[in-house]
């Protein structure tokens, strides 16, 4: 009796580390960074904050839908050459190439 207990006991142990594997590989994961609002951190990335008092305009970086300027006041990014696009009830309202620096905060003040 206490031998098959032991067996039991050890191949429940051993199938533990599949199932933790299984839980993670079949966890939902949409999107490009795992994010909830899009672009996600990055470890030597720039940083850019819209200043807008407008809650509801739309936020796209290089064509991609980021989240509304609400949610979407500080992103950061990968350092590099972005096109930010702000559009209000479907006009385009404002729209700026931006190159973002390593460790630096770019501060976005469109008029909308």
């Amino acid at each position: 009796m206490k031998k098959g207990l032991l067996v039991l006991a050890i191949s429940l142990m051993s199938l533990a580390p599949t199932a933790a594997s299984a839980a993670i590989w079949y966890r939902p994961y949409w999107g490009p960074y795992g994010g909830p609002y899009g672009y996600y951190g990055y470890a030597y990335g720039g940083h850019i904050k819209l200043d807008t008092k407008v809650k509801t305009a739309e936020v796209f970086i290089d064509g991609g839908f980021v989240g509304n300027t609400h949610q979407a006041k500080s992103l950061y990014l990968r350092p590099g050459r972005y096109n930010i696009e702000i559009r209000e009830g479907g006009a385009t309202k404002f729209v700026q190439e931006v190159y973002v620096v390593p460790g630096k905060t770019l501060h976005l003040k469109p008029t909308l």
